[in-house]
């Protein structure tokens, strides 16, 4: 038997979302746990800070990052196998055949990234399903968003390894990864939508200040690298 659980990341100050997500959540008899989110908009600026080479990114795109992150570590630590990924403004759907309690018994046996739905975006057509299935379709790249998805504790750990340091949004680096490691890690999404995104809720990430640059450590890792060769 397979060791997972559910992890919704949610502010704490940002009641309403968390009780959105906890009414959803608490009458499924689920086994759950809430994450509380990273605050971007009140932690000073200088513990949000990504590296020279990352995008442009806002204060509460890092914070977003880091508080998946935070589940990912959870996930090791836990030594879970899989776990759903939960934001706190998403809707949750049941399809014809799977929710979120029972779509473990059809997991590919391959799936380390599962994104919870198959929507279509007009401002991102860089999707592929590459092969279309029952339940399941494997994808590369895969979508965008990160309301609502499966991770493997294989990807994790290897995200914890290889990208700690915010250089894109999360969701662009399960895309990033979808590309460039597809057959190493298996990048699924669901034919039936499972989790959808609340479409009145406000963004934590839009309008928010910029991210600074840490100039300092990417200069010591200059260094490192020529004292070294």
């Amino acid at each position: 038997m397979i060791r997972t659980r559910i992890f919704a990341i949610s502010l704490p100050h940002a009641r309403a979302r968390r009780m959105h997500l906890l009414s959803q959540l608490l009458p499924t008899g689920w086994d759950f746990e809430v994450v509380d989110a990273v605050d971007g908009r009140t932690i000073k600026p200088g513990h949000l800070m990504i590296p020279l080479d990352a995008w442009e990114l806002t204060l509460t795109q890092v914070a977003c990052y880091r508080s998946h992150l935070g589940v990912l570590q959870r996930v090791v630590d836990y030594g879970l196998d899989h776990a759903i990924v939960l934001e706190d403004d998403c809707v949750l759907d049941h399809g014809a055949v799977m929710t979120l309690g029972n779509l473990w018994a059809h997991l590919p046996r391959d799936a380390d990234h599962v994104q919870l739905h198959n929507l279509k975006f007009p401002f991102y057509d860089d999707y592929r399903c590459l092969e279309p299935g029952e339940r399941f379709n494997r994808v590369g790249p895969t979508s965008i968003g990160s309301w609502g998805y499966v991770i493997s504790r294989r990807l994790a750990e290897h995200i914890l390894s290889h990208h700690a340091e915010p250089r894109r949004p999360i969701d662009h680096l399960y895309i990033q990864l979808s590309r460039e490691l597809q057959g190493r890690f298996g990048f699924h999404d669901t034919v039936d939508c499972l989790v959808n995104i609340l479409p009145e809720a406000p963004s934590n990430i839009n309008g928010a200040p910029r991210a600074r640059r840490d100039w300092r450590g990417g200069l010591r890792r200059l260094l490192k690298r020529s004292n070294t060769n």
